[in-house]
């Protein structure tokens, strides 16, 4: 055990540490920062793309840029498709008996292969967190048809500030709020539009019993307005439990058409009753 946050008497606190922090706050993955042009990429010309001023985190790292940087790509292929990724590559040097363990970032790009289709180039496996020292962690593409070079689009989505989320929980409508007859009682499902960060969230809360094994997709008759509607169908877990009531798990999904999808499944009896509140976002 180490008291990270005290005086030790000796340098104590490094780069990991921080980044461990860092990435239990605000999440494992990659995120734009909402500071400066917040990254924003553009296309200078056919073979070079420019990213804005602003910050991110990179799985648990913060990395800055105090000026806008131009990153170089390969021309496009004639009669050909492309998918390129703009990387960030992080190295810690580990070389030698005698190791510096300085760490360092810089860009890099994984090039597609050409093809009629825009296949994306595979990524090397890696995680800052899991102490690696070479990563590699894709934050643009960009698209070739032919000798055409398409618009760069950012892949890492951008954080919402602390303030924001406070903000926004007074905010939350309520579109859809609807009770649905399951095994051995009811689940109310509701679903609250949250305009200041631009998501929709499912809550979930109810009962459940049965005697037997069941996998059955329940839908709310209502539904939200077609301009609240997210772009993809996903289905998203709401709840798992294993225990000594048995196995049961719970997913939830707004449909194309508005309705909400309620799956529930039990692989087996669930003696007792389950309860669950649960909260899924939906970026639209």
């Amino acid at each position: 055990m180490e008291l990270v946050t005290g005086k030790a008497g000796v340098p104590h606190v490094s780069s990991a540490d921080d980044g461990r922090r860092i990435a239990g706050e605000v999440g494992a993955g990659s995120y734009v920062l909402q500071t400066g042009g917040r990254l924003a990429p553009s296309l200078v010309d056919a073979n070079t793309v420019r990213f804005a001023t602003g910050d991110m985190i990179v799985q648990g790292r913060h990395i800055g840029l105090t000026a806008p940087e131009d990153v170089k790509v390969a021309s496009g292929t004639q009669g050909k498709k492309r998918t390129d990724y703009i990387c960030v590559h992080y190295k810690r040097d580990v070389s030698g008996a005698n190791p510096t363990l300085v760490e360092t970032v810089e860009w890099t790009v994984l090039q597609g292969t050409p093809g009629t289709d825009a296949t994306a180039p595979s990524v090397p496996a890696g995680s800052i967190l899991d102490g690696d020292a070479d990563v590699t962690v894709p934050v643009c593409s960009v698209s070739f048809d032919g000798l055409t070079t398409g618009e760069p689009k950012l892949l890492i989505p951008e954080l919402t500030p602390l303030a924001t989320l406070g903000d926004s929980v007074s905010q939350a409508v309520l579109l859809l709020s609807e009770d649905l007859t399951v095994p051995g009682g009811k689940m109310r499902v509701e679903v609250y539009d949250v305009p200041a960060i631009r998501e929709l969230v499912m809550r979930v809360s109810g009962n459940v019993k049965s005697t037997g094994k069941f996998f059955t997709d329940y839908y709310t008759t209502g539904k939200i307005p077609k301009d609240k509607l997210p772009s993809t169908s996903v289905n998203c877990a709401l709840a798992q439990y294993e225990g000594t009531w048995g196995r049961f798990c719970a997913r939830g999904c707004i449909v194309d058409d508005g309705r909400a999808r309620l799956s529930l499944i039990a692989p087996q009896a669930i003696q007792t009753g389950y309860t669950t509140e649960c909260h899924i976002s939906y970026a639209f």
